[in-house]
């Protein structure tokens, strides 16, 4: 703290280290909680198939469509992350969002821990044996 005050400092440099004593317990949650990893390079990875596909729709122009491509992906890689085949998840979903005229009425049902196992199996989510 007392670097931070020290006169010969650019105030930029007074910035940073003030916001590096105030968030400290944030950046180093990861010594002292295991379950949290030390970079976000998995995420990071997850974003990569998105920013490829970006050449495809740059001539679309309607920001629905970013809003949508966006919302499909998160359904995409949630099923991904938790080992579900994504393209019947991907059907579940869309099947619910069906249902309701202005989509289902609690998210919490999309969720892939709150899937009962009769629909995983009626929805063929299941990866097979052997598969990525």
């Amino acid at each position: 703290m007392a670097e931070s005050k020290e006169p010969s400092l650019h105030d930029e440099q007074c910035k940073v280290l003030t916001s590096a004593i105030k968030y400290w317990p944030q950046y180093t949650v990861f010594v002292w909680d295991p379950r949290v990893p030390m970079t976000n390079n998995e995420a990071e990875q997850a974003l990569r198939s998105g920013a490829y596909a970006r050449q495809n729709w740059l001539g679309v122009h309607a920001e629905w469509s970013g809003h949508f491509a966006a919302m499909m992906m998160t359904f995409i890689q949630t099923a991904t992350k938790h080992q579900l085949n994504a393209k019947a998840y991907l059907e579940y979903v869309l099947d619910r969002f069906a249902r309701y005229e202005n989509g289902p009425y609690d998210l919490r049902e999309l969720l892939p821990w709150n899937i009962p196992a009769e629909i995983r199996v009626q929805y063929n989510m299941e990866p097979r044996k052997g598969s990525p």
